[in-house]
């Protein structure tokens, strides 16, 4: 588990990294990022661990907050085999109210 938690630390590093030396300037996906990145990352973070021979089943979930007073925001994360999700871009509701307020760039553990 813990090469796992290593990998995504380094992945959302490798993405923030590559924002901050302009590299998505011109990509309409990443520019904003981690708002209204969640599929594409996730996409991408599934394909990156098993690239680096992390070999768990991993699901791809999806699913959408409503509430009258809001946009409605939808987010994607990944959920293991083991009981546990990662969630990358879960810090892009940090100025939403609760319960979708969250602050952690970074998420591996218990649903």
């Amino acid at each position: 588990m813990d090469y796992l938690i290593e990998l995504v630390h380094d992945f959302r590093n490798s993405i923030e990294e590559a924002k901050e030396q302009g590299e998505f300037n011109g990509d309409r996906r990443f520019r904003d990022f981690p708002t209204g990145c969640c599929g594409i990352t996730t996409d991408l973070l599934a394909k990156f661990l098993l690239d680096n021979r992390v070999r768990i089943k991993m699901d791809y979930f999806c699913g959408t907050y409503y509430d009258i007073d809001l946009e409605n925001p939808s987010h994607a994360w990944l959920e293991l085999d083991n009981g546990h999700i990662i969630d990358i871009t879960g810090d892009q509701f940090k100025y939403y109210p609760a319960p979708l307020k969250f602050n952690k760039p970074v998420y591996v553990g218990d649903i």
